[in-house]
């Protein structure tokens, strides 16, 4: 049986603040304290008249009024995506900022909501394509992806050749074969032979055979498999 792997990006967790009112204001805000309230006259924070208040709250938590697609179901959506975002880096590739829009999902779908998130420009165009978005479904990225790929790119996703490298501290490199498998044959899967050299040694050899295949036209991943 053939266990195969790939690394696993860590989400990231966040969270969008919650509302409450504050210091004399008569209207909910993105506020989260009510400790930090400095209204002009006031002689308590977070008190519940507007007697003595003449000047704006200045707590650092306070973003302004919420708006229609801080709430509700677009608030959700935002959260969602952002806590759904991976941590992304590229050694041969730069990543992309890119801000995903959607219409409102609430009361006024004239208005646009949007939150930038980040992406990995994998065939290093400058734009985000439909196979780089980690928002679309699997599905959705693979036709993206093969509709892209030439009739020899294709053919080389179903090798799935024996890797005979037997990594070293000293020397934790591709062999020109292995490499061989990446650069002309367009191998992205492959059985890891060698089970005894040190970890360390194997997993340095792991991160440079996915950095070649990063650096290749359409970055794509290398799958790994022991039996």
């Amino acid at each position: 049986m053939k266990l195969a792997w790939i690394p696993i990006a860590a989400a990231l967790l966040l969270s969008v603040p919650g509302c409450t009112s504050d210091g004399g204001e008569t209207t909910t805000d993105a506020d989260t304290s009510t400790s930090t309230d400095t209204y002009t006259g006031d002689t308590t924070g977070g008190d519940t008249t507007t007697t003595g208040d003449v000047t704006a709250d200045t707590s650092v938590a306070d973003t302004g009024p919420l708006t229609e697609c801080d709430q509700g179901a677009n608030g959700t959506k935002k959260a969602e995506l952002l806590a759904a975002q991976p941590t992304i880096e590229g050694r041969e590739k730069s990543t992309l900022t890119q801000t995903v829009s959607w219409d409102s999902l609430e009361g006024d779908g004239t208005t646009s909501c949007s939150v930038d998130l980040t992406f990995k420009d994998s065939n290093d165009n400058g734009s985000l394509d439909d196979y780089e978005d980690w928002t679309l479904t699997p599905a959705e990225r693979a036709a993206d992806l093969v509709a892209r790929l030439s009739d020899a790119e294709k053919l080389g996703l179903l090798l799935h050749p024996t890797l005979n490298d037997t990594p070293k501290s000293s020397s934790s490199d591709p062999s020109e074969e292995t490499a061989a498998y990446v650069t002309t044959q367009n191998a992205r899967f492959g059985l890891v032979a060698s089970r005894s050299a040190q970890i360390t040694a194997r997993a340095q050899w792991a991160n440079k055979l996915q950095e070649l295949c990063e650096g290749t036209t359409y970055g794509i991943p290398f799958v790994l498999s022991l039996e």
